[in-house]
């Protein structure tokens, strides 16, 4: 869960679903227990993936980059 402390927080769930308060959307494999994961947050305004969220498992992308809700951009993203 990656947010700003409100209930508004982003999310990829081990099914390979992301989640944004109630909306829910298939957009990976699914992985497990003994995968190493990897959340990217790519805020570079100069790169074309700007504001998304990207998943790896094991060091492989495994979904396309996710766009940041804009009701979470320019705020403090932090895990929870």
């Amino acid at each position: 869960l990656l947010g700003d402390g409100s209930s508004a927080g982003i999310c990829f769930d081990s099914e390979g679903f992301f989640t944004f308060e109630k909306s829910r959307k298939k957009v990976s494999s699914r992985f497990g227990r003994d995968s190493t994961v990897a959340l990217v947050v790519n805020l570079d305004q100069a790169s074309p993936n700007a504001n998304t969220v990207s998943l790896f498992r094991d060091g492989v992308r495994i979904c396309e980059p996710q766009a940041i809700p804009e009701k979470l951009l320019g705020k403090p993203l932090f895990p929870h």
